[in-house]
């Protein structure tokens, strides 16, 4: 961990100073892939296994005890340091609870103000670490066709104001879910002093190796979306060009093309790009247009589902995810920015990634469709320590907006109340 941290800057330095250099659009992904050597093979690999041992220690230790303490394991991984999703929150948090960010009611005025150097000094310079440090994770951040934050500061703002709704008193959200890995931790230390002084002993040596390596589970998938960040702004400096010579409509059609095509029309100006952009787009748009997503599918066609769960009459039952009770009202979003979550409210969606922080520090609870224990939305429940459960089959479905649900993160139930 002291190596990596020592040469951090400067594999960060080689990230944010990529540049072109002539080369094509693939020599240039096939370059930016290999920056991602660091973040992976050299030490993401390594901690994640570190922290994975640690954890299966800690839950040998407690093995004759699982029922009972079940809840506290499992709360042990909220908040941990090192956490590249949770830095995130925590830094959008500070921004929402700001005094400054009262002052502006709407995105225009604020990004006026911006301009004109009437923003507070210290909330400029948090805003713009901000969009640095974390401007290209949002939702999708996996396709590179996907706006980034730091181009729509407007919708960033809307983000903060939403989020801003759930500061309550001085002490915040985070300083909340540390809490509750503490008390986590006492509960499991008592637990094991009481299988004698050795036992308590080798739990404290597995939880600081768990608390130092834990959090960097989200490091390397960082990294990769700001390489894929990296990607698209290449891309899209190619595409100005042909946007500049009229071979196509904006920028942003070059994302129906492939690596391939790109490469092909700067060697050949006469390659109609629109044609091939509406031609490779085709397929795309029809699945956009299908809510089917099919989950198993093997060589011959044949899809498989899983076996549908039943619950008592009332009761939609899951796969237990995140640790807690919790009743609020439904909301069902589709997508990340479909509508607000309020605060209190019972986030319902098909999955989650990330991008999807902002929304979590208002979620009182989180159901979900699909996904098991380390799918992305489901590690971020349990680090921000909100009861969630997923495996619910058509949730976004059976759940209306307004509903008062009851979430059973520890049992993997959702009781509908109303």
């Amino acid at each position: 961990l002291q190596k990596y941290q020592a040469a951090l800057p400067e594999e960060i330095r080689r990230l944010e100073t990529f540049s072109a250099n002539g080369r094509s659009l693939q020599a240039q992904a096939v370059a930016l892939a290999d920056l991602l050597t660091f973040f992976y093979g050299d030490y993401g690999i390594p901690m994640i296994l570190s922290a994975q041992l640690a954890q299966q220690r800690l839950q040998d230790l407690f093995k004759q005890e699982t029922a009972q303490v079940q809840d506290h394991l499992i709360n042990l991984g909220i908040a941990l340091p090192g956490n590249k999703t949770t830095e995130m929150g925590e830094e959008m948090y500070a921004l929402a609870a700001s005094t400054e960010l009262k002052r502006f009611t709407t995105a225009a005025d604020f990004l006026t103000a911006l301009e004109q150097g009437s923003v507070a000094p210290d909330f400029v310079r948090r805003w713009e670490h901000f969009l640095a440090e974390f401007g290209f994770r949002c939702p999708g951040e996996i396709d590179p066709a996907t706006p980034r934050p730091s181009e729509q500061p407007a919708l960033f703002f809307e983000q903060l104001k939403n989020m801003s709704l759930s500061v309550n008193g001085s002490r915040s959200f985070f300083d909340d879910a540390r809490a509750k890995r503490e008390a986590a931790y006492q509960a499991l230390y008592e637990v094991a002093l009481k299988k004698g002084k050795n036992k308590a002993h080798a739990f404290e040596r597995y939880y600081n190796s768990w608390l130092t390596f834990g959090g960097y589970r989200e490091t390397p998938k960082h990294y990769v979306i700001k390489v894929i960040s990296l990607f698209r702004r290449q891309a899209l400096a190619i595409a100005q060009t042909f946007v500049a010579t009229g071979r196509l409509d904006r920028p942003e059609q070059i994302f129906d093309l492939t690596i391939a095509d790109a490469d092909r029309a700067l060697a050949d100006p006469a390659l109609d790009l629109r044609a091939l952009a509406q031609e490779r787009s085709a397929p795309i748009d029809k699945i956009r247009k299908s809510k089917l997503a099919v989950r198993i599918i093997d060589s011959r066609g044949k899809i498989y589902y899983p076996p549908r769960k039943t619950g008592a009459d009332g009761e939609l039952s899951g796969v237990p995810i995140s640790p807690g009770v919790v009743q609020g009202r439904v909301k069902v979003l589709h997508y990340a920015a479909e509508k607000k979550l309020l605060p209190g409210e019972i986030l319902v969606a098909r999955a989650t990634d990330p991008g999807w922080t902002p929304l979590f520090i208002n979620a009182k609870g989180i159901i979900l469709e699909i996904g098991g224990a380390l799918q992305h939305g489901a590690v971020v429940a349990r680090e921000y320590g909100i009861p969630c459960v997923s495996g619910l089959d058509d949730a976004t479905s059976k759940l209306k907006d307004g509903q008062l649900v009851e979430v059973d993160g520890s049992n993997g139930i959702v009781r509908v109340l109303e």
